[in-house]
């Protein structure tokens, strides 16, 4: 992680950015934050964290909460390749069924994001995370922002859809202990949804600005 906010704090400086919002999705969420609480920057107007990972076992809670929902076969696929530590054919093929769900709902998903997903770094993933979505054995098994929440006094928009990965619950724990913050929950939309309804998304995030002031 420190490796991580050094490069986001060289960047801003790089780009001269005195004053900023920064907007976090998923992952950079917790990057946004640990930045925060590390450097203690100046000149964050405010912070959006979009389906927001914040702490490992309240991630891991939600996604073994979703892996309830999924139809039988499905499930029972995940469990076997869980259990055995097989994560082949069988076990892609069920966390592809689980993606369309929590991930993304639109079919087919658009070109940027297969791009993206084409393009991720799967030795950086298994290094932080471990080659299972549900069972996180990398660097990040024990990462958890909660305690510290509260230290963030910038205002705060977070926002999830109403099928994310990121639990609706969850991100309400999470708004609740940040000292100025709010919450939207974007409906029939999942961990991507700015992407799956982008006009309700781009509304959401405007408000947040004009309220700051931006």
């Amino acid at each position: 992680m420190a490796n991580y906010v050094e490069e986001l704090k060289t960047v801003r400086a790089a780009l001269g950015l005195t004053e900023v919002v920064l907007m976090g999705f998923s992952w950079g969420c917790a990057l946004t934050c640990s930045y925060l609480l590390a450097e203690r920057p100046a000149g964050v107007r405010g912070v959006a964290l979009c389906a927001p990972y914040l702490s490992t076992p309240a991630w891991d809670a939600d996604q073994r909460q979703n892996m309830t929902l999924l139809p039988p076969a499905i499930r029972a696929a995940i469990e076997r390749g869980e259990a055995a530590g097989d994560y082949g054919d069988e076990y892609q093929a069920a966390m592809l069924a689980y993606y369309e769900r929590h991930i993304c709902a639109l079919s087919p998903w658009p070109d940027s994001l297969q791009a993206a997903m084409g393009l991720m770094n799967e030795e950086v993933y298994q290094v932080m995370w471990g080659p299972s979505e549900f069972t996180i054995t990398g660097k990040l098994k024990e990462f958890d922002l909660t305690p510290r929440l509260g230290d963030i006094t910038q205002p705060v928009l977070l926002t999830c859809g109403d099928r994310d990965e990121a639990g609706v619950k969850t991100v309400k724990d999470f708004q609740l202990a940040f000292p100025n913050a709010r919450m939207a929950v974007i409906p029939q939309a999942a961990h991507l949804h700015q992407l799956e309804r982008p006009a309700i998304f781009t509304a959401v995030v405007q408000d947040f600005l004009r309220d700051i002031g931006v």
